[in-house]
């Protein structure tokens, strides 16, 4: 199959980049695949379009990679977000450099609450430092909210996934993202113990097992999303009660208050 794949395309004046061509699979002992004579390699993980890839702890990486980025996104737009600017400028700036970076590829994450709650962690951090505000100040994370007049992080990553969860529930005919989404293995069992969170899982939960067909009324689905979201601004404000002023390895900032 690859091989036709390979040969094909040449006829149309594409060639496969040996370089990247990568298997990643979750099978036992998968079978070797051969081009033009030479072994594709087998890898645990890979980074694909920006995001890792990966059967065993790809959310932890993703996220920490998600997360440094953010800070080193914050950090280049110093002058503006810790300077001498009017506060609306600054939300605007924060809202359409770091935010995205730190959400990017969020409509195919399946994340816990533990993983989510170091994201809102990390943007409370920033808006802090955006407002010279120490922790020593004894000031509530709810007043920041309301003083940086900014979305949460909560609120952007639950949008965006409920966004694209209607964009694939509405789509005419099933395509491969969909197919990929929704289809479950009947002649395998999950193994014993807590399961993974899955990606619908957050989904059934919020709008029921029948949220396919919500989501194909845009209006309906539009109002589950945003009340979904102003959910997501109280569940950022609350603190972790076993970390609330420390910080974890990657969300140390790079440079001084």
């Amino acid at each position: 199959m690859a091989e036709d794949l390979r040969r094909e395309s040449g006829k149309v004046g594409l060639t496969i980049n040996f370089s990247k061509r990568k298997i990643l699979t979750n099978i036992d002992n998968p079978e070797l695949i051969t081009v033009e004579q030479e072994t594709v390699e087998i890898v645990q993980e890979y980074k694909y379009l920006g995001q890792i890839m990966s059967f065993k702890n790809k959310y932890e990486k993703e996220l920490k990679i998600r997360r440094a980025n953010a800070w080193h996104t914050f950090w280049a737009q110093k002058i503006i977000l810790r300077g001498k600017f009017s506060q609306k400028t600054k939300t605007k700036i924060f809202n359409s450099t770091v935010i995205p970076v730190m959400t990017y590829g969020a409509q195919t994450w399946a994340i816990t609450k533990k993983q989510t709650h170091k994201l809102c962690v990390t943007q409370n951090n920033m808006l802090r430092r955006m407002l010279q505000i120490k922790l020593k100040d004894h000031i509530p994370i709810q007043d920041v909210l309301q003083q940086a007049n900014t979305k949460s992080v909560y609120t952007a990553v639950k949008s965006l996934k409920l966004g694209y969860a209607g964009h694939l529930a509405r789509e005419p005919e099933p395509k491969w993202c969909s197919l990929l989404t929704f289809w479950v293995p009947h002649d395998r069992r999950r193994r014993r113990g807590r399961p993974y969170t899955r990606w619908t899982d957050e989904i059934n939960k919020l709008a029921g097992y029948s949220w396919k067909n919500k989501a194909r009324n845009r209006q309906e689905w539009k109002r589950v999303t945003e009340a979904y979201a102003r959910k997501g601004n109280r569940s950022c404000v609350q603190p972790s009660p076993t970390n609330r002023s420390s910080y974890s390895a990657d969300e140390r900032p790079s440079q001084g208050i």
